[in-house]
C-alpha cells in the first residue's frame, strides 16, 4: 500500500523575510543559508513575528502564542526579548525592540 502524504498546512509552511528563512516543521532558522541557533522560546516568539510581518504583535497575542493561555507574568516577555535572546534576535532581525 502507497502512503499519500498531506498536503502542508499554511502555518507549517516555511517563512521567508529578506534573508531570514524559518522553517516551523523542522523549527530551523536559517540566516543567508547558516543555521541559526536559537532556543525554544526564541524560536517561538521569532516564529511568532514572522508569520504576523507587518501586523502589530499585541502583548496578550505573543503571550498566548509562546506561553499558551497559563497565566505568565510579564518580565517573560521583557526578559527575552531585553536580555541575552533579544540582543540574539535584534541580530538576526536587524530589529529594535523595547519593553
Amino acid at each position: 500500500m502507497r502512503r499519500v502524504r498531506a498536503p502542508i498546512r499554511a502555518e507549517d509552511a516555511p517563512i521567508e523575510i529578506g534573508e531570514i528563512r524559518l522553517d516551523p516543521v523542522k523549527r530551523l532558522v536559517t540566516r543567508r543559508g547558516q543555521a541559526v541557533h536559537l532556543t525554544r522560546k526564541e524560536f517561538d516568539i521569532l516564529h511568532c513575528l514572522m508569520s504576523r510581518a507587518g501586523r502589530v504583535v499585541t502583548y496578550a497575542k505573543l503571550l498566548t502564542a509562546v506561553w499558551g493561555r497559563i497565566a505568565a507574568k510579564r518580565w517573560n516577555i521583557c526578559g527575552h526579548l531585553c536580555g541575552s535572546c533579544g540582543r540574539r534576535l535584534k541580530t538576526i532581525l536587524r530589529t529594535r525592540f523595547t519593553c
